[in-house]
């Protein structure tokens, strides 16, 4: 940890990092840094293995800019709690070409009052140890409190502004899978307020995974041209909820028939609001329960593809103003039942 402290601290911009094992316990990386890791893997022993370098005083996106990361295998099996990435009151992060595996609880990569970061071509997999005790492996949050972010304030509730996870695979464990959890990206932290605006998700793979996404605080979302493979649910968005665009997916269920709220393909649920909601040119098959469920106000569902799922193929009206829904294909649906299909 010192020795690789003590490269980051130095004038260097890029820093090569050797193939071999690095055994560290929360570094601290500066401003305007590029790190070099093909061949190199990091295996964390701390609460963290990296996060930006913050004395604990700089709100907003103004503690660090331009980090960039690439090429590491990254794990933290031995300690209980350890996001091995975090990152607070910054912007411009890159990470890519990562591989991140084995840890236990929170996050592999935690983004926090953050601008402009990009989370291009990376790995998940082996995450958690017990069915429920863990949440998402990326995770979009605020600085609300050390509950929220542990290493370093301050915690004035900066939003999460303008985020991309392109290009990754996402790959769960199917005896981990309880209810909504293990979620490839969202996050769990509410607020009456936009804190998390402007989230691409785009080109991804998603397998065994409770979800592939779940926010509970998210404003003008995207995702496309992603695959989901067995997966519990597929999107879950409930809460603060604006401006969800889903289109052009494939999302496959596991085939549980079930009357569930967490076997549901696309679910936009009014929680607190869910508003100015687009489901376009998807295709949803095979989940437990509803294919696709929209509640909230402005809501448009057209061209999709929804088929042999456990109860309705397309659920809608509560809370349901000022919505359409046209050109949709739903057969082969009530699984649960197929005698009445």
């Amino acid at each position: 940890t010192a020795a690789v402290q003590a490269a980051l601290d130095s004038p260097a911009s890029t820093i090569i990092f050797p193939q071999g094992t690095y055994t560290l316990d929360w570094c601290k990386i500066p401003s305007n840094k590029h790190l070099v890791g093909y061949g190199a893997k990091l295996v964390g022993t701390g609460t963290a293995i990296f996060t930006n370098k913050s004395d604990g005083t700089i709100g907003y996106w103004d503690a660090n800019e331009n980090i960039t990361i690439e090429g590491f295998d990254v794990s933290a099996p031995i300690p209980a709690t350890c996001t091995p990435f975090g990152f607070g009151h910054a912007k411009n992060i890159t990470i890519r070409d990562c591989t991140f595996h084995d840890i236990k609880v929170w996050h592999f990569i935690e983004i926090n009052s953050c601008k402009s970061c990009v989370i291009d071509n990376c790995y998940f997999y082996n995450y958690g140890t017990t069915a429920g005790g863990y949440s998402e492996m990326i995770q979009f949050d605020y600085m609300s409190s050390t509950g929220v972010f542990p290493w370093f304030g301050p915690y004035d509730s900066t939003p999460c502004q303008d985020m991309k996870v392109i290009n990754c695979s996402f790959i769960g464990t199917e005896s981990l899978i309880s209810e909504k959890v293990p979620a490839a990206i969202g996050n769990h932290t509410s607020s009456p307020e936009w804190k998390i605006i402007g989230v691409e998700i785009a080109n991804c793979y998603f397998e065994n995974m409770g979800s592939c996404l779940k926010f509970v605080l998210c404003s003008n979302l995207l995702m496309s041209g992603c695959y989901a493979n067995a997966c519990q649910n597929g999107v879950y968005m409930g809460g603060t909820i604006y401006g969800t665009n889903i289109n052009n997916n494939f999302l496959v269920g596991r085939s549980n028939w079930e009357q569930s709220l967490h076997k549901r393909g696309i679910f936009v649920e009014w929680v607190t609001s869910a508003d100015m909601t687009m489901i376009i040119g998807n295709t949803v098959a095979n989940f437990g329960s509803h294919g696709v469920t929209c509640q909230g106000r402005m809501t448009n569902g057209f061209n999709n593809h929804i088929v042999q799922n456990g109860c309705n193929g397309l659920y809608v009206g509560w809370n349901d103003v000022g919505s359409k829904y046209s050109d949709n294909i739903c057969w082969g649906n009530n699984m649960l039942a197929p005698a009445e299909n």
